[in-house]
């Protein structure tokens, strides 16, 4: 099997006072490669295509209950 590895450094700031915008970069550690998205539903589209298969892993997350 395939070992892969990526390490990111993560920035959130807001800008504005009365009603802040919140702001997101993503920095590869590994290629210094950065990435600014809107939203944290940008975010976490980018981490689960990054990691694959998506809808399979979190249907799985979603099924498993705590009793």
């Amino acid at each position: 099997m395939e070992t892969r590895y990526h390490s990111f450094l993560v920035r959130l700031w807001t800008s504005g006072n009365s009603d802040p915008t919140w702001h997101i970069s993503l920095e590869s550690s590994q290629t210094g490669e950065k990435k600014i998205f809107a939203n944290l539903e940008g975010l976490h589209e980018f981490f689960e295509n990054l990691v694959g298969e998506p809808s399979v892993m979190r249907g799985a997350a979603e099924n498993e209950s705590i009793d």
